[in-house]
Parts: C-alpha cells; structure tokens; sequence
C-alpha cells in the first residue's frame, strides 16, 4: 500500500512540473521547444492545453471571449 501511495505522489509531482515546463515551453519560438511542450503535455493528459492557452487564451486575454480571464470585480 505505502508503494503505491508514493507511486501516485510521484506521478502527481512529475506532472505538476511537466504542465509548468509545458507552458513556459509551449510560448518558445524554437520548433523543438514547443514539441517538447506538447510531448510533456501528452504524458499527463492535458493535451488540449497547448493549444488552448496559446490559440485561444492569448488571442483573446482580458476579453469577454476569454473563459480564463475573470471579470470585472471577481475575487
């Protein structure tokens, strides 16, 4: 049981950090750096977010458009 509890931590840590290495990759200009984004992406499910966050969220940051962005006044 104690194994299997630090196999679960130890995949949540690695994937917290592969998803923050990710975003920082994924706003890179290199071709290599931004595979490298959607690869560590892949490996904890959230795919989607590459694409998302750089064609989306950027596009439409701080407009009513942007589910991401809060409104006016939200804590």
């Amino acid at each position: 049981m104690g194994g299997a509890i630090g196999l679960a931590a130890t995949t949540g840590v690695v994937a917290g950090v592969a998803i923050n290495t990710a975003h920082e990759l994924g706003h890179k200009r290199e071709r290599l750096e931004r595979g490298l984004s959607r690869l560590a992406l892949a490996q904890s499910g959230y795919g989607h977010f590459y694409v998302e966050h750089n064609h989306g969220h950027h596009v439409r940051v701080a407009t009513p458009e942007d589910p991401a962005s809060s409104r006016r006044g939200d804590v």
